[in-house]
């Protein structure tokens, strides 16, 4: 039941460029205003690097802006 479910929000997010994946962390930083990439990663189940990734693709789709924040390690988005 999730295999299909899964391919149909896919394919309705194809008109704007997204896979489930973007629109999941799209979906939390408009409930959750920002957030860094650590709690991201912990709140999808996700590895670090994997978030990164996917982060890198909606700021550069123009649906993300980063956030500067005090400490240089550390990178948050909204």
């Amino acid at each position: 039941m999730y295999r299909p479910f899964e391919n149909r929000l896919n394919h309705a997010l194809s008109k704007h460029h997204l896979y489930r994946a973007q629109w999941s962390i799209m979906y939390y930083l408009n409930n959750d205003a920002s957030v860094t990439l650590v709690e991201l990663s912990h709140y999808l189940g996700v590895e670090k690097p994997t978030v990164t990734r996917t982060i890198a693709k909606l700021e550069e789709m123009g649906y993300l802006e980063p956030v500067p924040t005090k400490d240089k390690r550390e990178k948050e988005c909204s």
